[in-house]
């Protein structure tokens, strides 16, 4: 029996949002490279024209500003939480390894 092809990802099915989507180590062992690669295909969510939520730091008002997705192709945004997060860092993260692994993939 010829062994199966690799599972093909729909990017278009995949969650953009940083927060929606499933940690890469929550999928099958033997799908993770796939997954990996329909998202690289994606690309970063990088919502230029989203108006950012402006928050009080000291006595100014600030924003995320989309000129840092042109400087930084790693970064990405979420709407749903007003976060900025790492597309490479969710990509390849290594479980549990190192401090603050998470700060840039769940947190933002």
């Amino acid at each position: 029996m010829p062994p199966l092809p690799p599972p093909v990802f729909d990017p278009d099915r995949l969650s953009q949002d940083p927060v929606e989507r499933l940690p890469i180590v929550s999928y099958p062992i033997n799908d993770q490279d796939a997954v990996r690669r329909a998202y690289i295909m994606k690309g970063p969510f990088q919502p230029y024209a989203h108006q950012f939520k402006k928050r009080k730091i000291g006595t100014r008002n600030r924003s995320f500003n989309p000129v840092w997705f042109y400087k930084y192709h790693w970064l990405e945004y979420s709407i749903k939480n007003e976060s900025a997060y790492c597309f490479v860092c969710y990509l390849f993260r290594k479980k549990g390894k190192g401090k603050g692994t998470d700060a840039f993939i769940r947190g933002g």
